[in-house]
């Protein structure tokens, strides 16, 4: 078979082109031109080889890069051939070149095409690049995760240690009241186990009334805590033990907020056995001594009693008068400090015994209003009574704690009134209650000593200050009498402008 190079430049796929650099008059190289192409030429370039012939680059496409001038200056002048890849903006292509020096002046060069490849390799570049940064970005979050970690692991570890050197007992629910949280503090009152009650309901861990009926659901202090409110329970309810013995507990719960969302609960619980038994003994002590101190006061007050009667007691002189007077009435102030311990006392060990029965209470009150008129005209106090129901019903109930009641609320209101002052006991009864009112014109109540005012032994600073001979125990008897009886009292007041305290019982109240 015959051929020559010709045949084999003309036949192959590759682009080939015979050029002629250009030179300007100082003899410095400033383009070449194109003298033979082969067919692929057209498709290598974009361009008809026909078109090209005898054109220099510069004309064809204007703005062509000034390294091929410099690449192929150097060729043609050492001869050396040269593999390169490079790119043309004015052709918009990237090759790879082959060149060699035909004669003086003159280069041959064999190319291909690698806009293609070379998108995609320098597409890959890209890509590679951005897989490191992202591998980077990767490792920092991976570093930043850990150290966030470790962070959480030591405020984890403090949180636990402050949780667990808390030496009341905590338990933590969430909003489905399952147990999440518990502390060392609960698990040794209750002997149970972390494991054994997480995710339990709250109620699974038994809390039972005095009587030992369980507190249902509904009544449980953690499902019906209110946002931003703190509830305790009654002091008289038990935790069950895991082995089945019960303790006294006082329970706080307050929820958990996440900004404005209630997320769970935190029940706060300690055993209160030995607070009872300190209550119980001082109960007793009080109860004791209230009865031994009763009977010689008793007698005291029966002596002073005969002594008044005697002839010869009225021809005393007026200071010795004076002085059986005050031995009386302090001797009374005694009895009644006495007869409210030994009501407290009572109270507190449950043994007050309730003595029932119809009581007209307009009688009642005429009765109190007709025995502290003396001590309200020595202040110059007007004493009012008003009914607001027109024949009231009898009420059943215990007529003399009833009276002990009412009597204290309207002594504290003109004892505490200011003279020339107005104390106003109104009556009414709605479908089911009776309703007094005892409302006077005194110094009034703070909103601080509102919140304590029926506390056990509390005195308002005002009190003590005016009346230095109350004992505190006065409004505790009757909140306890009332609740006790299924009714409430309540107080409203303003400082300086006066207080009426409302006392709502039951027409038919449950006896004590």
């Amino acid at each position: 078979m015959d051929f020559n190079y010709k045949d084999i430049f003309e036949t192959m796929d590759e682009g080939f082109a015979c050029c002629k650099m250009i030179y300007d008059d100082a003899g410095m190289p400033i383009d070449f031109m194109f003298i033979s192409v082969n067919p692929a030429f057209a498709k290598q370039t974009g361009t008809v080889g026909a078109d090209v012939i005898g054109k220099r680059v510069g004309v064809l496409k204007p703005g062509a890069e000034t390294h091929w001038i410099a690449m192929y200056k150097e060729l043609v002048q050492n001869g050396n051939s040269k593999h390169f890849e490079n790119t043309s903006t004015p052709f918009g292509m990237a090759y790879e070149v082959y060149a060699w020096r035909i004669g003086e002046n003159h280069f041959g060069a064999i190319f291909t095409n690698i806009t293609l490849a070379q998108r995609t390799h320098d597409r890959l570049q890209l890509i590679n690049m951005e897989l490191k940064k992202s591998k980077l970005a990767l490792m920092n979050i991976m570093e930043d995760l850990e150290i966030a970690k470790a962070t959480i692991e030591v405020e984890k570890a403090k949180d636990e240690a402050m949780l667990n050197c808390i030496g009341e007992g905590v338990i933590a629910t969430d909003n489905d009241n399952n147990i999440i949280v518990m502390n060392n503090a609960a698990k040794a009152m209750l002997g149970w186990k972390t494991a054994d009650v997480t995710g339990c309901k709250i109620t699974q861990l038994a809390l039972q009334t005095a009587g030992g009926k369980p507190l249902l659901l509904d009544n449980h202090l953690v499902p019906i805590a209110e946002p931003g409110r703190e509830d305790e329970t009654d002091p008289t309810h038990f935790f069950v033990r895991k082995d089945l013995t019960r303790f006294p507990t006082a329970v706080t719960v307050t929820p958990i907020k996440l900004g404005d969302q209630t997320i769970g609960t935190i029940e706060i619980f300690r055993d209160v056995t030995q607070e009872r038994a300190v209550d119980k003994a001082k109960s007793e002590f009080i109860s004791l001594a209230s009865h031994q101190l009763r009977t010689p006061l008793g007698i005291v007050e029966w002596y002073l009693e005969a002594l008044e009667a005697e002839q010869e007691i009225k021809n005393l002189p007026t200071q010795a008068l004076g002085y059986i007077t005050e031995i009386r009435k302090n001797n009374e102030r005694t009895l009644n400090l006495v007869r409210n311990l030994l009501s407290v006392s009572r109270i507190n060990q449950g043994e007050v015994k309730d003595k029932p029965a119809a009581t007209d209470i307009i009688v009642l009150l005429k009765s109190i209003v007709h025995d502290v008129h003396i001590a309200a005209a020595r202040k110059q106090i007007n004493l009012k009574l008003a009914v607001h129901t027109i024949d009231p019903p009898p009420i059943t109930i215990d007529g003399l704690r009833l009276r002990e009641v009412i009597e204290n609320l309207v002594t504290n209101a003109v004892e505490y009134n200011k003279a020339t002052g107005t104390v106003t006991i109104t009556v009414e009864t709605d479908a089911h209650n009776l309703i007094v009112q005892v409302a006077d014109t005194g110094v009034g109540i703070s909103p601080v000593d509102q919140r304590q005012l029926f506390t056990k032994f509390y005195r308002t600073q005002t009190a003590k200050t005016s009346n230095t001979r109350g004992s505190g125990l006065g409004l505790y008897l009757v909140k306890s009498y009332a609740e006790a009886w299924g009714g409430t009292i309540a107080v409203k007041s303003t400082e300086h402008e006066g207080s009426t305290f409302t006392l709502t019982l039951p027409l038919a109240p449950i006896n004590i």
